[in-house]
């Protein structure tokens, strides 16, 4: 379901790279597109630990 641009029931995480301190929340494909390809900013690889439920 929309509701305005957030999708109700989908997760929500925190994201806090190790390397540049950069925190934002973030969505399940995010987070997988960013343990994938690293931090948006400085590109340091990232594991599922860096980020938390919200």
């Amino acid at each position: 379901m929309m509701m305005g641009s957030l999708i109700v029931g989908m997760e929500q995480y925190e994201f806090r790279c190790p390397a540049c301190a950069t925190q934002f929340p973030v969505d399940s494909p995010v987070l997988d597109a960013t343990v994938e390809n690293g931090c948006p900013l400085c590109g340091q690889p990232v594991s599922t630990d860096h980020f938390v439920p919200c």
